[in-house]
């Protein structure tokens, strides 16, 4: 289970070498991936697929497009295991966000755990929809129409009550239980590798002692925003390259393998990790709908977006994402700056924003 963990990709206790070789695309050259996309197929219906593409994503799952013999599509979607199964906890969030109107794959097969598995693996159904990060990049997606779209999907997903907080307890899934929180409490999951992530980037030289002064003021100034009664299902991931659509719509939302129960600032701020006010205006529109925000509401996305950009400055650091060239995911259509200015620029504004006590800083909300 993933006690004591913010975010897997990050804080996962693979070795350096083992994420850098898992979370690029490279490893779709590797025959060693085709060879374990062809066993989780054949465990699945006993036969070999027709066909096998892989879907040359960065990130911490193999993926790959099959194609049976009588013509059937779906997607393969599996991990190495490191003793994880939080597939379950993946498939039983879809499960439920699909049960309140939002679009997600259905899973048609699950393996997890199996003690002769080389990999944990889910079949799903296949859509034949395209990421709209790739309209995006390509200059054809119309944004505010799209973000608004899915600012109110995320309103909804919002709206879906659990229990506990943080990543979700895979022992009662085992035994068909519903989704639970790990944590008791929500500052135990936002504050979970904090040291850790800050320690590293002071050691890296990333932040200097100053810097990493003013973060832990201000989390410390700010823990009673942390206070939260109910945790609700949080994405965790919601970019463009995780909906799928048209340049018009979003059609359905994928890669739930960061799911949590938590603050639905939470995915806004992830978002805000990304994007600026091109996006983030209509999709904070089209959230709300008319609806006025709760007192402190925008200060907790503030808030989620200092915390999400300290894992990701370390992760991308540890994974040498900084030297990666303009076709790497991350680099987003018309920035010029490196991913690492990028990425720095972006903390120091949610460093600002409350040293400035959110007054003369409209930034990127």
């Amino acid at each position: 289970m993933r006690h004591g963990i913010y975010y897997w990709k990050c804080d996962s206790p693979a070795t350096l070498e083992a994420k850098r070789k898992q979370f690029s695309k490279d490893k779709y050259a590797s025959a060693e991936f085709q060879v374990l996309a062809r066993q989780c197929v054949e465990a699945w219906c006993g036969e070999a697929p027709q066909s096998l593409t892989g879907a040359g994503c960065d990130g911490n799952h193999f993926a790959f497009r099959v194609e049976r013999s009588r013509g059937e599509a779906v997607f393969l979607r599996g991990d190495e295991g490191q003793g994880d199964d939080y597939m379950l906890a993946e498939t039983a969030a879809m499960d439920l966000a699909r049960a309140h109107g939002i679009h997600t794959p259905k899973t048609l097969y699950l393996s997890v755990g199996e003690p002769q598995a080389k990999a944990n693996f889910q079949i799903l159904e296949y859509f034949d929809f395209k990421p709209l990060d790739r309209y995006h990049k390509a200059g054809t997606l119309a944004l505010p129409e799209a973000a608004g779209q899915l600012g109110a999907l995320l309103a909804r997903l919002h709206r879906i009550p659990l229990e506990g907080f943080g990543f979700f307890d895979t022992r009662g899934l085992h035994g068909g239980g519903a989704l639970r929180g790990l944590c008791a409490n929500y500052p135990d999951y936002f504050n979970a590798r904090l040291e850790e992530h800050l320690e590293y980037l002071g050691e890296a030289g990333l932040l200097d002692g100053a810097g990493l002064a003013d973060i832990r003021s201000i989390f410390r100034e700010n823990e009673g925003a942390l206070d939260r009664r109910e945790g609700f299902l949080i994405h965790r991931d919601p970019a463009l390259w995780n909906i799928l659509g048209t340049p018009h719509s979003v059609e359905a939302v994928i890669d739930w393998d960061d799911a949590v129960s938590g603050d639905p600032a939470d995915d806004l701020g992830m978002l805000a990790c990304f994007y600026g006010r091109d996006l983030m205006g209509p999709l904070l529109e089209g959230y709300f709908g008319g609806r006025k925000p709760e007192e402190g509401f925008h200060r907790r996305i503030w808030l989620h977006l200092l915390r999400n950009m300290l894992w990701k400055a370390k992760l991308r650091d540890s994974l040498g994402y900084f030297e990666k060239d303009a076709s790497f995911f991350l680099h987003l259509p018309g920035e010029k700056a490196s991913l690492k200015d990028v990425t720095l620029g972006r903390l120091r504004m949610a460093v600002d924003y409350f040293k400035r006590d959110g007054r003369d800083l409209h930034g990127i909300l």
